[in-house]
């Protein structure tokens, strides 16, 4: 090899390892300012500049007002829907009455289960006792005989009628039986989101006037 191909040789080695230098330097730029401008000073991309203008993009912004109003909105439809419910199946209720319902259990379950179970019936009785329990909720007790009785839960704003039940008030209640539970001496059948008329009786009282005898 001459002199001059030695240095030909020479410089285009030297050409390459500046340009795979070049190559090398321009990575380690960009690589460094790709980590300063994303990742620097936060655990995750969100954290970094970019990252929360485009988290700001893709999440959908609520503020309190809109949160309350888009909820009242809900709540409102499934009271308008309950509320639609119920009346449908009040007009559609089966009237029964406590002897016919406790009667038909005790005779035969598969038919009460058929007629009775999870309908919309409408029951008529005289109050036994207004219970409450832990949330005071009331519970209307029913007489149904000895040992017998219909426990009315009434729907949210049907409870306030509750308040002025007294033991023998006649009331009708119209809701869906869910259950009766029976024990060795006594069985309870439970009627659930019921609406109630309570049934005022004028009573008049007859006052005799005394008539003087003749003797």
């Amino acid at each position: 090899m001459t002199h001059k191909n030695f240095i030909q040789s020479g410089s285009c080695i030297f050409k390459t390892i500046g340009c795979l230098f070049s190559f090398l330097l321009f990575i380690l730029v960009v690589g460094t300012v790709f980590f300063l401008y994303f990742y620097k000073g936060g655990n995750s991309y969100f954290d970094t500049p970019s990252g929360r203008n485009f988290e700001a993009k893709i999440k959908p912004v609520h503020t309190s007002s809109q949160h309350k109003t888009n909820k009242q909105e809900t709540d409102s439809k499934q009271n308008k829907n309950n509320k639609s419910e119920v009346g449908k199946n009040l007009n559609n209720a089966f009237e029964v009455s406590l002897d016919e319902l406790f009667k038909v259990y005790n005779e035969n379950k598969y038919a009460f289960n058929l007629k009775y179970k999870n309908k919309y019936l409408k029951i008529s009785g005289s109050v036994q006792e207004v219970e409450a329990d832990e949330k005071n909720v009331p519970h209307i007790k029913v007489f149904g005989g000895i040992g017998k009785t219909l426990v009315v839960d009434l729907v949210k704003n049907q409870e306030s009628l509750a308040i002025n039940l007294k033991k023998g008030d006649n009331i009708t209640a119209i809701g869906y039986l869910e259950k009766i539970e029976e024990t060795f001496l006594s069985q309870q059948a439970f009627l659930r989101n019921s609406s109630i008329i309570i049934q005022t009786e004028q009573r008049e009282i007859s006052k005799e006037t005394p008539v003087d005898k003749k003797e």
